[in-house]
């Protein structure tokens, strides 16, 4: 505008960012871009607006307001004669006919309604009389007579829709404009109908090259439009965002993250506003797969420790889960459950592929069960957590069914690397449980824990078809029904679990 516009230049207008295969305004990104913040230059860069102009009220210091309408109209068509296309003259017609053919296309482009002035109204700065009414398709077309804001009026915001019969266009009785706007169209224009979420993820990155993330994002700097205030230049805002990347790599990281980008394109939602902080995250040798340590239960006192050491101790002198030992396999159960979770909402029913590396859970399943649906899937995630509740409530993890077996020898073998080399749970809070030498004890656990180990010939491809009962090499071992469909049956020695028990995600 600063280029286009001779100082002194005041024009009347609205900023509308317009999708042009749609063909239709997109007030939520316009909200977006409202609602940035400091990431206002990179909104204004991805989401570039038009400045949509229908009067003038001062020329290069000539003060047009006492003029009538169609001057001003003639000032404001000369003005913008060379004006780059973001910078936009509002259709204007005394035709009734191609008036009429607007209105009946307002729910198409999100426009609100028609806006009839008097050609020799003057401009009233906080009022306008009976110079100008709209004509808004937020009513089903009646007019109405009152504004917002003195100087701004609003012919293209994107407004509620109720269906009631279209009113004829001001100045012309006997015209109606007969179309109803379909069930879309008024679904496209509902905002206050819309159901409304906010999305809360925490995403722990780890920079791997300061110098590259740097540099990435002072070319997304270079590229960015700023917005300066009155006491700055464009330059100078550049250079002190430019001196803030490479003195702090948070608010490098700040340039390359795209909130927006949570939501798919075109999947029947849109962003309508996010806000991004970057704050320092965990120390090195944390992990993510510390889920849920600041809610651990007390398993000091779930599993109180037995140092009698006596042979015929049924406390001790067998498997003794031990605090410690508890902590572990609960927190990595969390993990585990999560990660199968993840891929639910990732994957959905796609079978897992050896291709995609991208699976957090299941590709570590045996391959009979890689084309299982969500439904399954989501029952798999489930069994970490039942193992997971059952140590929160000071009894073993036993598992009642393949799933939860399959469960626990993941888990268990997790465990031992967590124990091992320091994750799972946080040292500071793993160091105030007691400590004892049954601690961690994986082996004896596996034997106590699970009943047999045939589950994990599912692994072996050359046995492949064992898991039927009906097989051969099933009934030779006796190892019973191991099909996926199976899996989340109850052992017939196993007490059953709630069957109205809820998922956690």
């Amino acid at each position: 505008m600063r280029e286009s516009l001779p100082p002194g230049t005041v024009v009347d207008g609205e900023l509308v960012i317009f999708d042009t295969e749609a063909g239709s305004m997109m007030f939520p990104a316009l909200l977006g871009r409202i609602t940035a913040g400091r990431r206002l230059a990179r909104e204004a860069a991805a989401r570039p607006a038009n400045l949509v102009v229908f009067d003038v009220l001062a020329d290069a210091g000539d003060n047009l307001t006492g003029l009538p309408l169609r001057q001003r109209r003639s000032r404001l068509e000369h003005l913008l004669a060379d004006a780059p296309p973001t910078l936009a003259l509002c259709p204007q017609t005394s035709d009734v006919e191609l008036a009429r053919t607007w209105f009946d296309d307002l729910g198409v482009t999100g426009a609100e309604g028609l806006v009839v002035k008097d050609l020799a109204g003057v401009y009233r700065v906080g009022g306008r009389g009976s110079s100008w009414w709209k004509y808004s398709d937020s009513d089903g077309g009646h007019h109405e007579q009152t504004r917002g804001h003195p100087s701004l009026p609003r012919p293209c915001r994107t407004l509620r829709a109720r269906p009631q019969r279209p009113e004829p266009i001001k100045g012309s009785p006997a015209s109606r404009v007969n179309r109803w706007p379909s069930p879309a169209a008024y679904a496209a224009v509902m905002g206050e109908a819309r159901p409304r979420f906010m999305i809360t993820a925490e995403v722990l990155v780890e920079i791997t090259d300061a110098a590259t993330l740097r540099r990435a994002a002072l070319d997304r700097v270079a590229e960015a439009v700023f917005v300066a205030d009155s006491d700055h230049s464009d330059d100078q805002v550049r250079a002190a965002e430019r001196d803030a990347v490479q003195a702090d790599v948070a608010t490098a990281l700040t340039w390359l993250v795209d909130a927006d980008a949570i939501v798919e394109d075109a999947v029947g939602a849109e962003v309508v506003g996010s806000t991004v902080s970057v704050a320092e995250g965990v120390d090195e040798g944390e992990d993510l797969a510390r889920v849920g340590a600041d809610a651990m239960p007390d398993f000091a006192a779930l599993f109180p420790l037995c140092r009698c050491g006596a042979d015929d101790c049924e406390d001790c002198s067998g498997l003794q889960m031990t605090p410690r030992s508890a902590a572990i396999l609960w927190a990595v159960a969390h993990m585990h459950a999560d990660f199968a979770y993840d891929d639910v909402q990732h994957y959905g029913d796609t079978p897992v592929s050896d291709k995609d590396n991208g699976w957090a859970a299941f590709a570590d399943y045996p391959r009979i069960t890689w084309s299982q649906d969500a439904v399954w899937r989501r029952q798999a995630a489930r069994a970490f957590d039942d193992l997971a509740a059952d140590l929160a409530a000071g009894q073993l993890p036993l598992a009642t069914c393949p799933g939860e077996e399959m469960a626990t020898h993941l888990m268990l073998r997790s465990a031992q690397g967590a124990a091992a080399d320091g994750w799972g749970v946080p040292p500071e809070k793993l160091n105030l449980l007691p400590r004892h030498d049954d601690d961690f004890g994986w082996d004896l656990a596996v034997d106590v824990l699970l009943q047999d180990e045939d589950i994990l010939h599912l692994f072996d491809e050359q046995l492949d078809g064992i898991e039927d009962p009906e097989s051969e090499e099933n009934q030779r071992f006796r190892i019973g029904d191991y099909r996926p469909e199976a899996w989340f049956k109850p052992f017939q020695n196993a007490t059953p679990r709630d069957g109205r028990r809820p998922f956690r995600r």
